[in-house]
């Protein structure tokens, strides 16, 4: 071959090659070298958007910071930690996983592991987690803090304790001062108490169980006192610190019925077997109706929902004038599918409590959130409970939310702007005017009030339905 022909053939494939890499469809990309992308800026800038909790902004922000620099695994932990802030544990896990993946010991992605394990229920795991954590740096509070936390969900609470403890000797956390005072009031009231008067935070709770413990004093029955503290953290909804009051209460004092029927109760809450509390209960005193009522909640939970209709109707037989029982009852009603019968216990309550707004909003939410009889009976009845409750964001959104659904939509928009105006938080208004905005067409303000819902709506229920209908 003549050098002439040889130097045109490879003129020729040259030319071939660029084309190709101009046209685009070559697979192979010349790429910057990792080490030189900067991401620093997309980290501000999601930092900033999450601030604002615009979460949805920052996470697509991070996503593009995460493809960007396949080997920092700073987008991925900051991910997770909005994913944690939004309480969507599933998606935490994952992302924290993909980060340890690529860096085994990043302590930060191991605690916020450790918390969505927690979060999901799986308190095995993320005590297990946790001390990884704690093994990385023993010196940092907030793994120990951590690990107390999954030793109180598994009701070990002498080794919450011991973490609690060695998290404050590190730290001055008013968090680990709250769970060292509260399981030690239980056991030790006067040195409880005194734990709690040197909090100087978390002041809503720590008053609340001041309150109630009032009346005692250093000769006060100790078992009394458990009882006392278990029941008011079961209004706080610190349903382990109940357990672990009321298990002490029963343990101090066998004969006490009432403490027997609350533990049966924040067992069944926490999931835990609930039945021989309750039998305890009955066969110490077989009139006490809160045994029948905690019975009928705790079977209602798990879908039997005629037997706990039956356990409510013993506990109005033993106590007639209780209307929470009623309430319960109308409830348990409505989940079951007989509306009819609900509509008129409802019905019944408001009746008997013609000025409460409690039981007007429980009506009027029957109707409207089932969408049942709305023309007919759930539009006057939210018209009634804003006259009742006229500062309650709550009121306006079911207000609005029957004009919608009587198609009544310029009307509807004015009650559920003004509940959001009373409330930016709550999150049902801000739903149901993104499905208002949706059908006037107004798809950009929709979007962004879905978003919102998206972001904010901790309880997952609104979001869910956002994210299934795509």
């Amino acid at each position: 071959m003549s050098d002439m022909k040889y130097h045109s053939k490879m003129i020729l494939l040259y030319g071939v090659i660029v084309s190709i890499i101009l046209s685009g469809s070559c697979t192979f990309r010349i790429k910057r070298p990792l080490h030189e992308v900067d991401i620093t800026s997309y980290l501000s800038e999601a930092s900033e958007l999450a601030s604002a909790r615009r979460y949805s902004a920052a996470i697509n922000t991070l996503e593009q910071a995460a493809t960007l620099a396949t080997t920092d695994v700073r987008p991925l932990v900051e991910m997770g930690q909005i994913y944690l802030k939004q309480r969507r544990w599933s998606l935490a896990r994952e992302v924290f996983n993909q980060a340890l993946a690529q860096e085994t010991n990043n302590r930060a992605a191991i605690l916020g592991l450790a918390e969505a394990l927690l979060g999901e229920g799986q308190a095995i795991e993320a005590t297990n987690i946790w001390r990884q954590a704690v093994a990385l740096d023993e010196s940092q509070a907030d793994g120990w803090m951590g690990l107390g936390r999954a030793y109180l969900a598994r009701q070990n609470y002498t080794a919450a304790q011991e973490a609690f403890t060695t998290a404050l000797a590190l730290a001055p956390d008013p968090e680990a001062q709250w769970y060292l005072a509260t399981l030690t009031i239980p056991i030790d009231f006067v040195a409880g108490r005194a734990q709690l008067n040197q909090m100087k935070a978390l002041t809503h709770q720590r008053d609340y169980l001041l309150t109630a413990l009032d009346p005692f004093n250093a000769q006060s029955s100790q078992a009394e006192i458990a009882k006392i503290a278990g029941i008011a953290f079961i209004q706080l909804e610190a349903w382990p610190l109940a357990h672990h009051a009321l298990s002490v209460a029963t343990a101090q004092n066998p004969s006490d019925p009432q403490a027997w029927a609350f533990l049966g109760h924040t067992q069944g809450t926490l999931g835990l077997p609930a039945m021989a509390a309750f039998n305890q209960a009955r066969e110490i005193d077989p009139e006490l109706a809160l045994v029948p009522y905690f019975e009928g909640i705790y079977l209602r939970k798990r879908g039997y929902h005629d037997l706990a209709v039956d356990r409510f109707l013993k506990a109005l037989e033993l106590d007639p004038n209780n209307l929470g029982v009623a309430l319960e009852t109308a409830q348990t009603l409505a989940e079951k599918g007989d509306y009819l019968s609900a509509e008129a216990w409802y019905q019944s309550l408001v009746e008997l409590e013609p000025e409460s707004a409690v039981y007007q909003e429980f009506l009027t939410a029957f109707y409207v959130e089932r969408s049942y009889r709305v023309a007919e009976v759930g539009l006057k009845e939210a018209e009634r409970l804003v006259v009742l409750a006229p500062t309650s964001a709550r009121a306006y959104d079911l207000l609005g939310w029957a004009r919608f659904q009587t198609g009544d939509l310029p009307s509807a928009e004015v009650a559920l702007r003004q509940a959001l105006e009373l409330d930016p938080a709550s999150i049902a208004p801000r739903y149901h005017l993104a499905r208002l905005l949706k059908v006037l067409r107004r798809d950009v303000e929709a979007q962004e009030e879905f978003t919102r819902v998206i972001d904010w709506d901790h309880s997952g229920v609104y979001r869910e339905r956002i994210l299934g209908a795509n």
